[in-house]
């Protein structure tokens, strides 16, 4: 029996939701190290160059990587991402208890420079360390405006990104990290 998933938001930018959950995709395919077979099975992650089939480290890492890919993650062979590692959890625990909510990734956040300041509470579970200057920018304007910041997480805004388009010329479907 094989299972397969595949993670999207259903995104509301007129909500005026208590609590903004944000999913740090961004993160995600920062781990993430799908090669396929057009590939050789060998594939990049910014952590390393790796092998798909066994999860064999063969290199050195990435420095961009694209959205333009299925995820590949060495706990869960699922397509999810980090969802169900990291995500599935909270959301589960804070729509049972009947919390206001929407949601956005952390691609939202570098195209739509206001959506965090429309929220009281932004929320994160995981690892939100990939973050361009432009998201954090919009996290701490959020703040001061009086948004509160719940992060349920590590390494937090660790690691500093640039976005860039895909070879068709799509916005925002790459991430650069010099690391």
């Amino acid at each position: 029996h094989l299972e397969n998933y595949m993670t999207f938001v259903v995104r509301d930018d007129s909500s005026t939701a208590a609590v903004l959950y944000s999913l740090d995709v961004t993160t995600w395919q920062a781990y993430n190290y799908w090669g396929g077979s057009g590939n050789n099975h060998v594939g990049y992650s910014l952590y390393g160059r790796y092998n798909d089939i066994t999860g064999d480290n063969t290199g050195n890492r990435a420095f961009t990587v694209s959205f333009d890919r299925p995820y590949q993650d060495g706990s869960v062979d699922d397509g999810a991402g980090k969802l169900f590692d990291w995500d599935y959890p909270m959301i589960r625990y804070l729509e049972s208890q009947g919390y206001d909510m929407t949601y956005a990734t952390s691609s939202d956040l570098e195209a739509n420079p206001n959506v965090i300041a429309a929220h009281r509470v932004f929320v994160n579970v995981g690892h939100d360390e990939y973050y361009s200057d432009n998201m954090r920018n919009q996290l701490k304007n959020a703040i001061a405006g009086g948004t509160d910041a719940a992060l349920f997480s590590a390494n937090n805004f660790y690691y500093r990104i640039t976005w860039a388009p895909n070879g068709s010329g799509v916005a925002n479907r790459r991430i650069h990290c010099d690391k």
